[in-house]
């Protein structure tokens, strides 16, 4: 067994009667692992679910630390984030394009996905590489795959209920699903809105870069791009609202919460925005040397994390950008994290790490 490198750290971080943020760091508990993880972190109930660079998946549990299962997929390495379905299970991606469904509570599989197994089902199914992680909603499971094509295989058995083409320059990031339409970003900058029963595009608009994965929060979808655009776009009706240009490459899926929206760009810089005019309220430059950041930004409880490659994980007062706290002890930030119930969940350098 390798030396211990995955551990969690807690950041307390308590309200005071002036409104002031303090932060506390402390080793809460940490696990062995052999390979770094390669995926994000999604949480249900008390199980974190996440994945590695040899292809393994772990259910752990978020208070102890303590591993609840582990299960082998294929050497693969894992990638994206997990998706949690509304029946019990979490989909887990590789970047050879196998999907797997299991068990939350056990880590038993459900049914899994792989592509050398499909040849009667597709045209070129060896193309069918994964960059990035899957979308869960309305009884499918949606995965941008590598032969330019968004899949909606069926939540119960896996199978291919439909595909969608895209541009010529293809799909690198996951897709968003909320109230029976899948909003996908493609590579050339086309933004669609699909409905994710029959598949057909309905609506979008574009920007002019490569679009990173929608995320989609209160009636509102919110799409960032490489050309340093950010905009938001009313689903009833496919309404634009505001789009505004933050002046570098925008490198992160947007971060939205406590009517903000929050991204990362390619020279390090953290933007935040109103979110609800796309007016800037503030910013930070996190590198030192101009790396970019990798991993969208995590708000809650009043609080912002982001950090660039290689760099401190910095920790903001949301609304003011006040920095509260510079953790030295992590590497950068990288892949989706989330804030649950008081705790912050990222991967840094290799490691997850939980910050309350």
């Amino acid at each position: 067994m390798k030396k211990v490198c995955t551990a969690v750290f807690v950041l307390v971080v308590a309200l005071f009667a002036a409104q002031a943020w303090a932060v506390e760091g402390r080793l809460v508990w940490h696990f062995p692992y052999d390979a770094r993880i390669t995926s994000g972190v999604a949480l249900s109930g008390n199980v974190l679910l996440f994945g590695d660079q040899s292809g393994r998946f772990y259910g752990v549990n978020k208070n102890t630390g303590k591993v609840i299962w582990s299960r082998q997929g294929t050497t693969d390495a894992a990638c994206g984030t997990p998706s949690i379905t509304a029946h019990g299970h979490v989909i887990f991606a590789q970047g050879g394009g196998e999907i797997y469904c299991m068990n939350i509570s056990n880590g038993e599989r459900h049914w899994s996905y792989i592509p050398n197994e499909h040849d009667n089902m597709h045209e070129v199914d060896t193309h069918e590489t994964l960059s990035d992680g899957t979308t869960a909603g309305g009884g499918k499971v949606f995965a941008s795959k590598g032969d330019r094509k968004l899949y909606a295989h069926d939540e119960s058995n896996g199978k291919v209920d439909w595909t969608y083409l895209a541009s010529d320059q293809g799909l690198r990031t996951a897709p968003e699903y909320h109230g029976g339409l899948v909003f996908l970003g493609e590579y050339d900058g086309t933004f669609s809105i699909i409905n994710a029963k029959t598949g057909k595009r309905i609506g979008g608009g574009g920007a002019g870069g490569a679009l990173n994965t929608p995320t989609y929060s209160n009636g509102v979808v919110y799409f960032s791009s490489w050309d340093g655009s950010v905009t938001a776009v009313k689903v009833d009706g496919i309404e634009p609202l505001w789009t505004v240009k933050v002046g570098d490459p925008v490198t992160t899926q947007p971060a939205v919460g406590e009517g903000l929206v929050a991204v990362g760009t390619g020279r390090g810089y953290i933007v935040v925005l109103d979110a609800h005019t796309g007016k800037e309220i503030w910013r930070y430059d996190t590198s030192i040397d101009d790396g970019e950041i990798g991993a969208a930004p995590l708000i809650g409880g009043g609080v912002i994390l982001s950090a660039a490659v290689s760099e401190p994980v910095f920790a903001f007062d949301a609304k003011t950008g006040r920095i509260i706290n510079t953790i030295t002890e992590l590497d950068g930030m990288s892949f989706d994290g989330l804030y649950r119930d008081g705790v912050f969940y990222f991967v840094s350098s290799g490691e997850v790490c939980a910050v309350e």
